[in-house]
C-alpha cells in the first residue's frame, strides 16, 4: 500500500515513464530546457500550437481535488489571526485561475533566471510540484488519454 507521498512520486514517474511528460520545474545549473511535446514548448509560438484548443480550461479533476482536500478548512487555518489575508472567496478564485491553461515562462529543467524561452501549460501541475498540484493538468491529461486509448487498440487487435 502506498502512502499519499510514494503514490505522488510514482504518478509524477509514470508521467515521464508512460507519457514521456517532462520536468515542468526549474533545475540549478541547468543552462538550456528539456524541450518536450507536449509540455514543455520551446517558445510561446509554438505552445500555441500544441495547446491552444485548451487555453483558459481547467483539468475537471480539480474539482475532486477541492472535494478531498477541503480548502475551505487549509485556508482558514493558514490565514488564522492575519488580517491581511485575501477571502475565502479570493483565494479559490486566484486558486483555480492558477490552473488554468496559459503559456507561463520558464520550467522544462532550466534554472531559475534563465530567460530561455521555455513556456509551460500550468504553473502548477504534477509535472512542475508534485506534492502542490495532485493532477496532471489538461495538456498532459490530454496526452496520457491519448496514450492509453492507443494502447487499448493495440491490445484488441
Amino acid at each position: 500500500m502506498f502512502n499519499d507521498s510514494e503514490t505522488i512520486v510514482l504518478t509524477h514517474e509514470l508521467g515521464h515513464a508512460l507519457f514521456n511528460l517532462a520536468y515542468e520545474y526549474n533545475e540549478r545549473g541547468q543552462t538550456v530546457p528539456k524541450i518536450v511535446y507536449p509540455n514543455c514548448a520551446p517558445n510561446k509560438t509554438t505552445a500555441r500550437t500544441w495547446w491552444e484548443d485548451l487555453e483558459v480550461q481547467i483539468d475537471p479533476y480539480i474539482k475532486e481535488v477541492e472535494e478531498i482536500l477541503n480548502p475551505r478548512n487549509i485556508y482558514e487555518q493558514r490565514s488564522l489571526g492575519d488580517p491581511s489575508a485575501p477571502s475565502y472567496d479570493s483565494y479559490i478564485k486566484d486558486y483555480v485561475d492558477f490552473h488554468k491553461v496559459g503559456y507561463y515562462p520558464g520550467g522544462c529543467s532550466a534554472d531559475f533566471g534563465i530567460e530561455s524561452g521555455a513556456t509551460i501549460p500550468i504553473p502548477n501541475s504534477i509535472m512542475n510540484n508534485p506534492y502542490n498540484a495532485p493532477f496532471f493538468g489538461l495538456v498532459n491529461s490530454r496526452r496520457s488519454i491519448r496514450f492509453l486509448a492507443y494502447l487499448e487498440v493495440q491490445i484488441k487487435q
